[in-house]
């Protein structure tokens, strides 16, 4: 499994999950709607915790910045600089 989602991404996900889940224990919705929306709570936390969205891989979107060369550099050890 390839990670499609960058850490913006995954933020807002888990964010809007939380916020979800609120107004879902407020009981301010009820019904098939609270129902709906705890599957999509629970959806949006799953894919921002574990970086890959399943609709990101079948369009082939990516949500990671790419990182220059220089930054690869500068972080591996054994680059010889």
């Amino acid at each position: 499994m390839k990670f499609n989602m960058g850490t913006p991404d995954r933020m807002v996900r888990v964010s809007a999950a939380a916020i979800i889940c609120a107004i879902c224990l407020a009981r301010i919705i009820s019904g098939k709607a609270m129902v709906v929306l705890e599957y999509s709570a629970a959806m949006l936390a799953i894919t921002g915790l574990i970086s890959w969205c399943p609709l990101y891989a079948m369009a082939g979107i990516s949500t990671i910045r790419k990182r220059s060369h220089y930054w690869y550099l500068l972080r591996n050890k054994n680059s010889g600089l």
